[in-house]
Parts: C-alpha cells; structure tokens; sequence
C-alpha cells in the first residue's frame, strides 16, 4: 500500500470519527487527491482537510479543485435526491410497494450526506409489477436504457435510477448468497408503500454485494468505508452476520473484509487470517477494483474458475463467443435470459456494440488474452481468491 493510499484511509477514519486533525507534513496532496478520486472519495476526504488546524498549507489551486469536487457533489447529489423523491411519490401514488437500499440509504449515516457519492439510485419493487413501473416512469420523462432480469436502468435529468426485483443477480463465487438475499423484499419493514431493509440483513447485504463486486474484479474503499458507517450506527450484530456468511459459504471472506474494517476504521473484528493482501489489493484498484487491472488476467481468471478456461486461439474465441450464461449477465442483454436459441443473436449485438463502444479495448484484450505471461498471471489470481475464501 502507498503512503497516499494510508493516509487517504486516515482521513476517512478521521471524517467519520468527528476527529480534528492536523495535516501530515510531507504529503503529496496532488497524488492524495487523484487517489481519493479513483475511489470515488475526494469529497470526505475534503471535509477532512477542510477542518485542519493546517489547513491554509495546501496549494491554493489545488485546495479549490479539492472544493469544486465537493462541491460538484452536493449539486449532484441533491438533483439525485429530487429524482428520488419523484420516483417515490410516483410509484406512492399508484399503490407500488418499493424499497431504497444501498447509496440512498447509507448517505444518511455519513456526517454529511451529500459526501456520499452514489451512481444511481436503488430501489427494490415486487416481482411482477416491472411492467407497470415502466409506463409509470416513462410516461413522466424518464428513459429506459435496460431492462431484462431482474434490473431496470432509467434516466432523466442526467439522473440514473435502476429498478430492481431481486438484490443479487448470478451467483457470487460458489457461494449461496444469491438464494440467501431471495426475495428480500418480502424481509422489510414498511410504512405505506414505501419500506426499509433491517440494519442488520441491509448490513448483509452490502457485504455481500462488496463480495459480488470483488469476485468481478475488485471492490474500493468506499465500499469498506460503507460497512463502517452502518456498524457506527448501531444495531448490527457482526457474530450473527458470520454466522449468516458461513451458512453462504463466504464465512473466511466477510471475516476478512470484517478485520480490514476494523483495522482501518475501528469498526469491525479482528480474525485469524492474514490481511495485508487483500488490504493492498483493495486499496490499489480504484471504487470497483477496475483500475490498473490486467483485464485479459481477469477474464481469464473468471474462465479458470468456472472451469472453461482455454488457452491460445481457443481463448480468443472464447473472448467473441462467451457461453450462454456470460452473456446473460450482461446488462445490455437480458432478453436472452431463459431463451438460449437466441444466444447468436446476442453475440451479434454484443460484437457491434463493442465494435462501436469499446473497439480499441477489446482490440488491446483480444491480442493479450492466452498469452503465457496472463494464463500464469491469472492462475496466481484464482489461488488467492481461493485463499480468501471467494471461490
């Protein structure tokens, strides 16, 4: 871990602790600051540094851009806030049960709501009523850019709401966790027709969905951060959630997860499992693990997994036609879902939305995949997510 990625973890410890602190000497704040943006957390950090005793010893330039993204935050958090609350009074007053959980839930437990950056909105709805929230919002302005499986993306306003039936979509590792998080909607508390998930299965949740994320390719500090936030607030039991992961078959990560918490944020437990890789690992690849990643190593690594690895050509055909399964996970394509004989269709739109969208990217992945140095680089990944108890 760099001294920037430490002392970015401080701060945050500090910010939402309420501890005053005076500025380290010695401290590159340009690089500080470019890591806390590829985490997504330049504006807690702010705060932090905002209320230093030293504050007036940081580049005058530099404290401003540091400003502008708190700034740049809050506006976008309050027309974030405002589509919210249009989306609730909508489905309110068509008798539609829906509850919020992740970004729009935890901004209440940070110090200052607005520091908590979300890219959408997450709301649950009851299975079935996927159709009638679709005319609902469409008719009031807003654009539905995906709907299949258990997820719905609209926009308005350069606002993103995505409207969920399910909380998990695939599987997380070999891990159950999908049919633990089942229906959830039916496991909240509800006040009209608006609910709330329990501190203690919302806690579950977020530490599953950090799970899910870093079984993907990786998982931030903002989503660590978030476990600390909701365990500050109270309410949760960490014994009962380790008991909740073991029955998963995630128990050795959320312990994990859990001691790096509570080493960074005192707020968590320490377990006997060594931690400093995963802490390296989390702290270096930016808010959803995707930055400075080989990416051919973690397509590879994930075919290695479900044990359809091949190597040379074979992986770059791999690469053109992915299984039925993987493209079911795409966002973009859940229509394919329970319709395998559609499957070259997707690849077709697959193809040309790469082609258009991603050409270079896919063209740098597709010469680098199968290569001897990736195919070695990806084995070594596979045995430390085994180590950790993802796979």
């Amino acid at each position: 871990m760099t001294k920037e990625q430490e002392y970015l973890i401080s701060l945050l410890a500090a910010y939402i602790s309420g501890e005053k602190i005076i500025l380290q000497p010695n401290t590159d704040f340009r690089l500080l600051f470019n890591t806390a943006k590829i985490h997504n957390l330049a504006c807690p950090v702010f705060c932090a540094i905002s209320g230093a005793e030293n504050a007036n010893e940081i580049n005058e330039n530099l404290f401003a851009e540091y400003q502008g993204a708190f700034l740049d935050s809050v506006y976008i958090n309050n027309m974030q806030m405002q589509i919210f609350g249009e989306i609730k009074a909508l489905l309110a007053k068509n008798g539609i049960k829906f509850v919020p959980f992740k970004g729009a839930v935890l901004r209440e437990l940070y110090p200052d709501p607005e520091v908590r950056t979300m890219g959408d909105i997450d709301l649950l709805v009851e299975k079935g009523r996927q159709k009638q929230v679709k005319k609902l919002l469409c008719e009031s302005g807003f654009e539905n850019t995906v709907c299949g499986s258990g997820e719905w993306v609209y926009t308005k306003g350069g606002v993103i709401a995505e409207i969920h039936t399910s909380l998990i979509n695939g599987k997380i590792g070999n891990s159950t966790a999908d049919e633990f998080f089942e229906n959830a909607i039916q496991k909240a508390e509800f006040n009209g027709c608006e609910g709330r998930l329990l501190p203690q299965y919302h806690f579950e949740y977020i530490l599953a969905h950090l799970a899910h994320h870093f079984g993907n390719c990786g998982a931030g500090i903002k989503m660590v951060l978030d476990l600390a936030v909701m365990l500050k607030a109270g309410g949760i039991s960490i014994e009962a959630a380790e008991a909740d992961f073991e029955k998963m078959g995630l128990g050795k990560f959320a312990k994990i997860i859990l001691a790096i918490c509570k080493k960074w944020f005192g707020y968590g437990k320490e377990c006997e499992y060594p931690t400093q890789k995963t802490e390296d690992f989390i702290a270096s690849h930016g808010a959803f693990g995707n930055v400075s990643r080989n990416k051919a190593v973690v397509v590879e690594r994930t075919k290695l997994a479900r044990g359809s690895a091949k190597g040379g050509f074979s992986a770059k055909l791999a690469l053109l036609f992915p299984s039925y399964e993987e493209m079911c996970a795409l966002s973009y394509i859940r229509f394919l879902k329970g319709r395998r004989w559609l499957t070259p269709l997707a690849w077709a739109i697959r193809f040309f939305k790469n082609l258009f969208c991603r050409r270079k990217d896919m063209m740098r992945l597709a010469k680098e995949i199968g290569s001897n140095e990736n195919t070695a680089a990806a084995r070594e990944e596979l045995e430390y997510y085994k180590e950790i108890g993802l796979l």
